[in-house]
């Protein structure tokens, strides 16, 4: 991860990013495409639902221990910043072309049987 920042208010997040379109909702948040106003760069932001009460417990979540501790992979999304602001997390990501089902989708468009996948 490149970047941690505290923000004071949400207006902080709008003056760094460009909000353009969501891209997804999910049970834990939801997914924006932005570009970032320092160097016009398209990056995802995943909104958590979930309110974070302090860093340590911000830092501590599985999806950040787990991106930290894989480092740069060519495989894995690059955890770019984490900003934080009355107790909310925005995980600032670099921005894909599409998104892990329209991919398999794309790549595998039949379903697998049950044996399989269990094989």
């Amino acid at each position: 991860m490149d970047r941690i920042v505290y923000l004071t208010t949400m207006s902080d997040l709008t003056l760094v990013f460009e909000m353009e379109d969501k891209l997804d909702e999910g049970s834990f948040g939801s997914v924006w495409r932005a570009t970032d106003k320092r160097n016009t760069e398209i990056v995802a932001i995943k909104f958590l639902k979930d309110h974070i009460t302090s860093w340590e417990q911000c830092m501590n979540m599985i999806e950040i221990t787990s991106l930290v501790n894989l480092g740069r992979h060519p495989n894995i999304v690059h955890l770019k910043e984490v900003f934080m602001e009355n107790n909310n997390a925005y995980l600032i990501f670099e921005n894909m072309d599409c998104g892990l089902l329209r991919f398999m989708n794309r790549r595998c468009p039949r379903v697998f049987q049950e044996k399989e996948v269990r094989h």
